[in-house]
């Protein structure tokens, strides 16, 4: 039966390949040659818990692996497919680069566009190098760009998206956090990109809690700990939202490129002052210390414009459903079928 099911899911990953390779050229031969690689290497989680060579780590990380995924589908109201079933051991702490581009005076980005996906913010590749030397171009052309390293992706649901090794040493609730947010994405993805997003943000910070709360306990260390690492997200964001309006405010004045861009630096010259200056007095954990030393330009914040600028609503949400992210799913679905823009329903939804 799992050899039936390999030789289904190469015949569906070449066959999407082969598709989207015809209208998107180079790019996706190299990336989803990768990809192809993936699939066949691809372990089924299954058949390694029943080799008796397994450390106490290793069989313990595909345990937790197969808890969440039940969990996802029990408690959050998931789609439950074939995700996540399987395991591709990789010499690497991370997956992909994701490199971003935008304009050096406004929040206005590059998007790369695919057949059935849609246009995103973001291009990803398997080998760094490649980020980087596509991420030289665009600076070439006048765009700030950013590069960052990603564990992972979805493929809406086409594929099964395996995990990989590295992710044995994520800390559970990291763990719980990504699949959950890859999961919504399988669920359920709509063509505004800034609201998937961050719906499947807002779903994986907060299923990750409550999966913790209901295997662990709210007064086990690993609850504790990550409750005190999401307030410290919630911080972080709430900061970076004060970051970009100031910069929008900067970029939406009728003066001139140059002037933009001199304010611009003495802003977030500023946000990092403050960053190294009240780190303690800002964070309870060591999760964002340095952080002041990221680049912050346009490129970078920008996708987080994508992720997370408007959880706050999806805080709202949260409240009104009574922590029901049941309901929350629910509701996304159901917008599939709606014509008025995703984030504007949300707002009626929370009665705004």
């Amino acid at each position: 039966m799992s050899s039936r099911r390999g030789q289904v899911t190469a015949v569906r990953v070449m066959t999407t390949l082969f598709v989207l390779i015809l209208v998107s050229g180079c790019y996706l031969v190299k990336q989803g040659g990768y990809l192809v690689s993936h699939q066949v290497k691809a372990k089924h989680v299954s058949r390694l818990r029943r080799d008796s060579t397994l450390s106490g780590k290793q069989r313990g990380f595909l345990n937790e692996i197969g808890r969440i995924r039940q969990f996802a589908v029990d408690s959050i109201g998931l789609v439950g497919n074939d995700n996540y079933t399987r395991i591709v051991h990789i010499d690497s702490s991370y997956l992909l680069a994701m490199l971003s581009a935008a304009d050096s005076a406004s929040f206005i980005v590059k998007k790369w566009c695919y057949p059935f996906f849609g246009c995103f913010p973001l291009r990803s590749y398997f080998d760094l190098r490649d980020a980087e030397r596509a991420g030289a171009r665009l600076a070439q052309k006048g765009y700030e760009i950013n590069i960052e390293k990603s564990p992972g992706y979805s493929t809406l649901g086409i594929l099964s998206d395996p995990v990989y090794s590295f992710m044995a040493d994520y800390p559970v609730y990291l763990l719980a956090n990504y699949i959950f947010h890859e999961q919504t994405h399988a669920t359920v993805y709509l063509k505004d990109v800034q609201f998937s997003e961050e719906l499947a943000t807002f779903i994986g910070r907060e299923g990750a809690l409550n999966y913790l709360r209901t295997y662990y306990g709210p007064l086990s260390p690993e609850y504790r700990s990550a409750h005190r690492l999401m307030s410290d997200q919630k911080i972080y964001q709430e900061l970076i939202r004060g970051l970009i309006a100031e910069l929008k405010e900067v970029y939406e004045r009728q003066i001139e490129r140059a002037e933009k861009i001199r304010l611009k630096t003495g802003i977030v010259n500023t946000f990092r002052e403050r960053l190294a200056r009240d780190y303690d007095s800002l964070f309870t954990t060591q999760r964002f210390r340095g952080v002041e030393q990221l680049s912050y330009n346009n490129a970078f914040l920008a996708i987080r414009i994508t992720y997370t600028l408007d959880l706050t609503l999806f805080d709202q949400l949260f409240y009104k459903y009574k922590g029901n992210l049941r309901e929350i799913v629910r509701f996304a679905v159901s917008l599939k079928k709606r014509k008025e823009p995703p984030k504007e329903l949300l707002k009626k939804e929370i009665g705004r």
